[in-house]
C-alpha cells in the first residue's frame, strides 16, 4: 500500500504548506466488500445489507398501498361526474338505456364512449362541474 503524505497550512493565512510523510494504511482499514475481509466483518455487513433490503421493501408496499389507496379515491371521487355525464348524453341523445362495464356482450355500433368523453371534457374546461 501507497503511503500518503499528510499536508498541512503552516500557519493560518499562511501561502506555505508543511507536509509530513504519512504512515502506510493497514489492510484492515483499507478493506472493501469486495477484497478479503474478517469474516465478522462480512456477517455484520450482511445483515445491514439484509435490513437494507427490508426496509426498502417495507417502503416500497407502503408506497404501493397509498397509491392505490390514491387512486381508489379519485375513482370514487370522479364516477359520480361520470355517471352524470353518462345520463345527461343519453337523455340528450334519446337514449332508452346505457350499460356500463362488465358486460358480457357488446357489438361496439353503438358506443357512446368517446361522446360521454367529449362532454366531460367539455365541462372540465366550463368549470361547469
Amino acid at each position: 500500500m501507497r503511503a500518503t503524505p499528510s499536508c498541512a497550512w503552516t500557519k493560518p493565512g499562511s501561502p506555505s504548506w508543511s507536509c509530513a510523510p504519512a504512515a502506510p494504511r493497514s489492510s484492515a482499514t483499507t478493506a472493501t466488500a469486495g477484497s478479503a475481509a474478517a469474516p465478522e466483518d462480512r456477517d455484520g455487513l450482511k445483515r445491514q445489507a439484509d435490513a437494507l433490503r427490508r426496509s426498502i421493501e417495507r417502503t416500497r408496499e407502503r408506497l404501493r398501498d397509498e397509491l392505490n389507496a390514491r387512486v381508489d379515491e379519485e375513482t370514487e371521487r370522479a364516477w359520480p361526474l361520470i355517471n352524470d355525464a353518462i345520463a345527461e348524453h343519453g337523455r340528450a341523445q334519446g337514449y332508452d338505456l346505457i350499460v356500463t362495464s362488465p358486460v358480457a356482450y357488446v357489438s361496439g355500433r353503438i358506443d357512446v364512449t368517446d361522446d360521454v368523453l367529449a362532454l366531460l371534457r367539455r365541462q372540465q374546461q366550463d368549470g361547469t362541474r
